[in-house]
C-alpha cells in the first residue's frame, strides 16, 4: 500500500490520529540513502531491503552519524505488517524524521540554521514532551546521495571551522538547559502555526 492510502483507511486513520494526540506517539520513518546514483528508488520496503542487501542502499547517514537513524530496527520493521511501538531509542543523537500530529508537536528551534543539531534538538523536545517513537509497517523514505553541503563541510569536514562547531555545541547546551527549565518559554520558537 502506498502511504496516502494506507493512512486512508478509515480504521488506521481514526486510530493514527488519536494515537498522535492523546497518546503522544511519533512515527519514526525507516531513512535510507541510495548511493549508486543511476538505480532507481525502491518503490516497497521489499524492493528497500534487497538494495540493503546488495549495499546499494543504507541507513541514511551511518557513515558519519551511527546514532542518527540506526536505532530503527530496519530487520524489525522489514518483518513486521501492523504498526508497531514504543521504540526503545537512545536518549542523545537520535533524529529520525517523525510524522505526528503538528497540533502536538513542537516546532524547531529557528535558531539551528544550515547545518547540525536542528532535528537532534527537536527530537529532545519531543522525548521531553513525553512522546514515544512508533514505526509505520511498510514506510520509510529515500534520497539519492548529495555531496555534503558547505556548512556540513564547515563543521565535520577535512579542516573544520572549530568557531563555528563550538558555537553550535554552546548553542545545542543553552537548548538542552532551557528545555530543562520550562520548554514552554523558549523564545526562539514561532509562534506561529499553519491551520
Amino acid at each position: 500500500e502506498r502511504f496516502f492510502e494506507y493512512l486512508a483507511l478509515p480504521e488506521v486513520w481514526g486510530e493514527v490520529r488519536r494515537e498522535a494526540v492523546e497518546d503522544k506517539h511519533v512515527w519514526a520513518l525507516v531513512s535510507l540513502e541510495l548511493h549508486a546514483g543511476y538505480l532507481a528508488l525502491p518503490a516497497d520496503k521489499h524492493q528497500a531491503m534487497e538494495c540493503i542487501a546488495n549495499a546499494s542502499v543504507v541507513v541514511a547517514e551511518t557513515y558519519i552519524n551511527p546514532g542518527a537513524h540506526s536505532p530503527v530496527d530496519v530487520d524489525a520493521w522489514y518483518k513486521r505488517d501492523t504498526r508497531f511501538g514504543p521504540l526503545e531509542v537512545p536518549t542523545e543523537g537520535f533524529e529520525p524524521f517523525v510524522l505526528g500530529s503538528r497540533l502536538a508537536l513542537p516546532l524547531y528551534d529557528e535558531r539551528f540554521r544550515g547545518y547540525g543539531w536542528d532535528k537532534t534538538t527537536h527530537a529532545a523536545h519531543i522525548r521531553r514532551l513525553g512522546f514515544t517513537y512508533h514505526l509505520l509497517p511498510h514506510h520509510f523514505v529515500i534520497a539519492r546521495y548529495h555531496p555534503p553541503t558547505e556548512t556540513a563541510v564547515r563543521m565535520f569536514g577535512e579542516e573544520p571551522d572549530m568557531l563555528l562547531r563550538m558555537r553550535m555545541e554552546w548553542l545545542n547546551n543553552l537548548f538542552l538547559n532551557q528545555l530543562d527549565e520550562d520548554p514552554a518559554q523558549l523564545p526562539h520558537v514561532a509562534h506561529m502555526r499553519l491551520a
